[in-house]
C-alpha cells in the first residue's frame, strides 16, 4: 500500500503565482546570508536542502531552513524565524518553532492568520530602543483560520509593522517570547504550499451545491477540508446555504489524514445520535469536496466507526460537461474536427442571425436570434421564441448570451439586468439591490451556485462573483447575494475555467483584447497570454480548459500554459454545464 499526501487535482490547480520550481529558483538566486545589524533586510534564501518525499507527490524536493545559530542576536533570530516560516509549510513549521521560547513554541498556531507579502519585497527588520524587534512588511493579503482569503485594500505602498519580543532561554540563547498571531509568508511560499479547494455546501432544501473557495495547506489538505465542512460556510454564503444541524461531530484524527492506495478514510466521532439522512448529506459533502484532490479515488466516511454512504441523487458538479457546442458554417454542431456532430441547421432556428447556441437538459437547444431567445427540442420541427427584448430600437435592450443550468433555467439578460427564463417563457429578473451598474457579460459556475458578472459602472468595467439564492418548491433562482469583487479593470468577457478560477478578458492600453487574467475567486490572480482578436471566450468550468475564437473564425484551446489551434470555421463556442447535456 502507498500512503501519499494530497495534492491539487489535475483537473484544476487552485494555484496562482510562482510554482515550486520558481520558488527553488528564488531561494537559490541569493546565496549566503546578508549581514544583520540594527536595520536589516530579510534575505530571500538560506541553504536549500534536498530530501526525498513520499510517492505520489508532485515535487521531488522539500525545502528546509536552518536552525538558530548559537549566539545569534535578536534581529538575526527574527530573520531566521521568518526564513523558517517561508519554508515552514513543508515541515509543519517544526524548524520555525525552534526560534520560539518553550510556551510560545507549544501554543503558536501559524494557520490562525497567514499574512502574505510580495515575493519581490522582503521585510525590513529593526531593533527598537525597547529591545523589541520591529518588522515592517507590505502585506498583500490575509488568509484566516477558516481558509478565507482577503486581499489587502490599503493603498499601494502601505506597510504593516509587527513587534517581536525576545528573551534568553535556559541556555542563554535569544528566543522569541511574544509574536504577532499567525505567520508571515512570502507569496511564492504560499502559492507552492497552499491549495484552493472548492468546499461544497448544500442549499437548505438539500438539492443544489454551492462551492466555497477555501485555502488549505497541501500537506494536510484532507483534514483541513473536512474541518472547513464541519465549521460551516463562509460569511458571504450564509444567506444561501446553511451548515447541517449536526452537533458534536469532530475528526477522530484531526492531523495527518492521508490517502492509502487512493482511498481517503475520514473517521468522525460524536456523543450524539444523528439522523441517517443528515449524515448521508454530510458524507456527500465530504465525497464531493475531497474529489478536488487528484490522489483521492474513493472516500469512506465513518461516524463512530459505522460506514455512512453518501446521499444518493445529488448532482456531480465536477462531472465532464461534454463536448463543446458552436456554429460551423450554416449548422449548430457539437465537438471539434472529425468528431463534429451536426445538431441542427441554422434555418430551423431562424436563419443567419443565430448566435450563441447552448445545450440544456431534455435535448433542448437554445440560441439567440436577433432580439429573441429561441428554443428547439432536437429532432422536433421548429424552434419557438421563448423570450424577447422589449424595445427593438434600444442599443441597451439586447439579449446576453445564454447559459442553461441542470434545472432547465436559461440564464440571460437584457437592459443591464440578469434574468432567467424557463422552457415555456416564464421569466423574471434576478434581484441584486447592491449592484450599481449594468451587466454586460456573465458566466455560471460548474455547480450553478455562483455567477461571475462584468458590470459597467461610472468608474469603468468591474468583475464581481456572487452567490445564487434559490426559492420555492422548484428552487428557482431568485437573487444574487454575497458579492466578491475581483481585480480586473477593463473587463469585457468572463468564463469559468475551473471551480475556483474565473478567466477575464481585459482590454489593453490601446483598447484591444490584450490581457487574459486568471483570477482565483477569493485568491490571487495571474495574467497570461491570449490570442489576437478574440471574439468569444468559453471555459470548461471543471478542468481549466479555455477556448477562444478569433476574428478569422479560428478556434484556439488553452490547456496548461499555452494556446493551440483546435479548429477552423468556428463561432460562438460554449460548454454545457455538468449534468445538462449528458446525451
Amino acid at each position: 500500500m502507498v500512503s501519499v499526501e494530497p495534492q491539487p487535482s489535475a483537473r484544476w490547480s487552485g494555484r496562482a503565482g510562482p510554482g515550486r520550481r520558481d520558488f527553488l529558483g528564488l531561494l537559490a538566486a541569493a546565496a549566503g546570508t546578508a549581514g544583520l545589524g540594527g536595520c536589516v533586510t530579510l534575505p530571500s534564501s538560506g541553504r536549500v536542502h534536498r530530501a526525498e518525499v513520499a510517492a505520489g507527490q508532485q515535487s521531488a524536493l522539500v525545502q528546509t531552513a536552518d536552525l538558530p545559530l548559537v549566539g545569534a542576536e535578536p534581529p538575526e533570530i527574527v530573520a531566521g524565524f521568518l526564513r523558517a516560516c517561508a519554508v515552514g509549510p513543508n515541515d509543519s513549521f517544526a524548524t520555525a518553532r525552534h526560534y520560539l521560547l518553550g510556551p510560545l513554541s507549544s501554543s503558536w498556531w501559524p494557520e490562525k492568520l497567514v499574512r502574505l507579502y510580495p515575493h519581490l519585497d522582503s521585510p525590513s527588520i529593526t531593533l527598537g530602543e525597547s529591545g523589541a524587534v520591529q518588522v515592517t512588511v507590505p502585506v498583500q493579503a490575509e488568509v484566516d483560520a477558516e481558509g478565507v482569503y482577503r486581499a489587502n485594500e490599503e493603498p499601494e505602498g502601505s506597510s504593516l509593522q509587527l513587534s517581536y519580543t525576545l528573551t534568553r532561554d535556559a541556555d542563554n540563547q535569544w528566543r522569541i517570547a511574544q509574536a504577532p498571531e499567525g505567520v508571515l509568508l512570502p507569496a511564492y511560499s504560499f502559492s507552492s504550499s497552499f491549495i484552493c479547494v472548492p468546499v461544497l455546501f448544500l442549499t437548505p432544501d438539500g438539492s443544489h451545491w454551492v462551492a466555497d473557495a477555501r485555502w488549505v495547506p497541501a500537506r494536510n489538505a484532507i483534514s483541513r477540508v473536512v474541518s472547513r465542512i464541519l465549521g460551516g460556510p463562509s460569511e458571504h454564503l450564509q444567506a444561501v446555504v446553511a451548515p447541517l444541524p449536526l452537533t458534536d461531530l469532530e475528526l477522530k484524527q484531526p492531523k495527518g489524514l492521508a490517502v492509502v492506495s487512493g482511498v481517503a478514510t475520514v473517521e468522525l466521532r460524536s456523543t450524539a445520535r444523528h439522523p441517517a439522512g443528515l449524515l448521508a448529506q454530510l458524507a456527500a459533502q465530504i465525497h464531493m469536496s475531497l474529489s478536488a484532490l487528484d490522489v483521492v479515488e474513493e472516500v469512506r466516511v465513518l461516524v463512530n466507526d459505522e460506514l455512512v454512504p453518501p446521499a444518493p441523487g445529488l448532482p456531480d458538479p465536477f462531472a465532464d460537461p461534454g463536448r463543446v457546442v458552436l456554429l460551423e458554417g450554416s449548422s449548430v454542431v457539437r465537438g471539434l474536427g472529425g468528431a463534429r456532430e451536426a445538431l441542427t441547421d441554422l434555418s430551423v432556428l431562424g436563419g443567419d442571425g443565430v448566435s450563441h447556441p447552448v445545450l440544456g437538459p431534455d435535448h433542448a437547444l437554445y440560441a439567440v436570434n436577433g432580439r429573441s431567445m429561441m428554443r428547439l427540442v432536437l429532432g422536433a420541427g421548429n424552434a419557438a421564441a421563448i423570450y424577447s427584448t422589449t424595445d427593438p430600437h434600444s442599443s441597451r435592450d439586447v439579449l446576453l448570451p445564454p447559459v442553461v443550468d441542470a434545472d432547465g433555467w436559461v440564464w440571460t439578460g437584457r437592459e443591464g439586468r440578469l434574468s432567467v427564463v424557463n422552457g415555456w417563457g416564464a421569466a423574471h429578473n434576478l434581484e441584486a439591490g447592491w449592484l450599481k451598474g449594468e451587466v454586460t457579460a456573465f458566466d455560471l459556475s460548474a455547480e450553478a451556485g455562483r455567477v461571475a458578472l462584468v458590470v459597467a459602472t461610472p468608474e469603468g468595467a468591474r468583475v464581481v462573483v456572487c452567490t445564487v439564492r434559490r426559492e420555492g418548491g422548484d428552487a428557482h433562482p431568485r437573487a444574487l447575494v454575497g458579492p466578491q469583487w475581483l481585480t480586473a479593470p477593463g473587463a469585457t468577457e468572463v468564463a469559468w475555467a475551473d471551480p475556483v478560477t474565473v478567466a477575464v478578458l481585459m482590454t489593453d492600453e490601446d483598447g484591444g483584447h490584450g490581457v487574459l487574467r486568471l483570477h482565483v475567486v477569493g485568491g490571487p490572480y495571474e495574467d497570461v497570454s491570449t490570442v489576437t482578436g478574440v471574439t468569444a471566450l468559453a471555459g470548461n468550468r471543471t478542468n481549466g480548459t479555455l477556448l477562444a475564437c478569433d476574428s478569422h473564425s479560428v478556434l484556439w484551446r488553452r490547456s496548461g500554459a499555452s494556446w493551440h489551434e483546435a479548429d477552423t470555421g468556428c463561432r460562438y463556442p460554449s460548454y454545457p454545464l455538468p449534468g445538462t447535456a449528458a446525451y
